[in-house]
């Protein structure tokens, strides 16, 4: 079977597709009358893989790296320009990338809150258990030593 591929004008979608570069694939790929078995095949990305781009969700697929490499692959399986594509994709994933700095930036952030609440309170019980066990020693020493203020034995001021 031969398959023609064409290519858009530099820049512009393709008719029916998305704007991003997982529905611009899926349209490419299914204008070449390609499965994504075929594709996968040819490729040598995975089906989920290549699912997940056609999806774009991007937080299914390994990291940034990969995705621009599966992208480019997959542009060339479909005849699609590749540095366009990863153009608009390194567009989304900038936005992905800022979500999860600042999510690591939250979570460190609470992270240190917890621990300076658990030295906290750490702190306060080790100096509450000293108290007290000063206070029992005094007790301790005083009870031995000196008479008790409402025993007979005690001198009259």
């Amino acid at each position: 079977m031969t398959r023609t591929r064409s290519t858009p004008p530099e820049g512009e979608p393709l008719p029916g597709a998305g704007n991003g570069p997982g529905a611009q694939l899926a349209a490419a790929r299914q204008r070449a009358g390609l499965s994504l078995r075929e594709v996968a095949g040819r490729s040598r990305v995975g089906v989920d893989h290549l699912e997940a781009i056609e999806r774009e969700d991007w937080l299914a697929l390994p990291g940034p790296v990969y995705v621009r490499g599966f992208v480019k692959l997959y542009a060339r399986e479909v005849g699609l320009n590749a540095t366009l594509l990863i153009d608009a994709l390194d567009r989304q994933l900038v936005g992905r990338e800022q979500v999860r700095v600042r999510t690591r930036q939250i979570n460190a952030r609470a992270a240190r809150g917890e621990r300076f609440r658990r030295v906290w309170a750490v702190a306060v019980v080790g100096v509450a258990v000293a108290a007290l066990l000063i206070a029992w020693a005094t007790w301790q020493v005083r009870g031995d030593d000196a008479p008790h203020p409402d025993s007979v034995d005690a001198p009259t001021p």
